[in-house]
């Protein structure tokens, strides 16, 4: 049981790493903006984007919240904080929907619908990830301790 929640840990770990280098990719375009866009930067972010996001789910919705539903330390519902999680799940592919067809479109040399419309957007998705991959760390920190059960 402790090997496979280290082997979770471990695939939680790596896929966040991965969503942390996509926050701050983004937040290098969104800064390179209006003068210095990185058309090849774009066109690969934008490539990359949804598939991260949809591993980073799998990881979390398949592995991550079935261990943390398992563990008796919890002292709050786990349903209703990872209920929340999965509202941001949705919340967050549509939103990386938006972002990859705004670095698609950088990328072509073809901003819509502006420059400064698209940094709001790549800022609101990098924040946001960045919030929610830090409250969901608080939440896996817990699942570093020992199991008090067994």
């Amino acid at each position: 049981m402790e090997s496979d929640r280290e082997a979770i840990l471990s695939a939680y770990n790596s896929v966040r790493a991965d969503q942390l280098a996509l926050c701050d990719a983004l937040e290098s375009v969104a800064d390179s903006l209006p003068s210095s866009i990185d058309r090849q930067t774009c066109l690969q972010l934008a490539r990359a984007i949804k598939p991260l996001m949809a591993r980073a789910h799998d990881i979390e919705e398949k592995q991550l919240f079935p261990e943390i539903r398992r563990q008796s330390q919890f002292h709050v519902s786990s349903d209703t904080v990872l209920e929340a999680f999965l509202q941001d799940h949705a919340s967050d592919l549509y939103y990386s929907d938006e972002v990859s067809e705004a670095l698609m479109a950088l990328g072509r040399g073809q901003p819509s619908p502006s420059l400064e419309a698209t940094g709001y957007l790549l800022r609101g998705f990098f924040d946001g990830l960045r919030r929610h991959i830090a409250y969901e760390g608080r939440l896996v920190a817990l699942l570093r301790q020992p199991d008090r059960a067994n």
